[in-house]
């Protein structure tokens, strides 16, 4: 199993809808993405001034199934639009 990790910071303009739009965008990447095997998300609940807000973790068959949803027109799809609208940093981590 390859596992994909990222968190985000949202843009301080970014609103509720913009928010939202990002995280239905990811969602719909499990059906849209064969190579995706589960995707999970989750809204920051705690209080840290250090967090993010929100995560997603996503999990492949293997690098070559992820190398393939990052080539895919859904994640290019993602980046150029709710992403690049709502989110104004992010840190991510792949392992094996």
């Amino acid at each position: 199993m390859f596992r994909h990790i990222v968190m985000l910071r949202w843009k301080p303009e970014a609103d509720a809808d913009a928010r939202a739009s990002v995280r239905e965008a990811l969602l719909a990447m499990r059906n849209a993405v064969p190579t995706i095997r589960a995707l999970r998300w989750g809204d920051n609940v705690g209080r840290s001034p250090n967090a993010y807000d929100a995560v997603v973790v996503m999990d492949f068959d293997g690098r070559e199934a992820f190398e393939a949803y990052l080539e895919s027109d859904a994640h290019r799809g993602y980046v150029a639009g709710p992403a690049r609208a709502a989110v104004a940093s992010l840190a991510v981590i792949q392992h094996e």
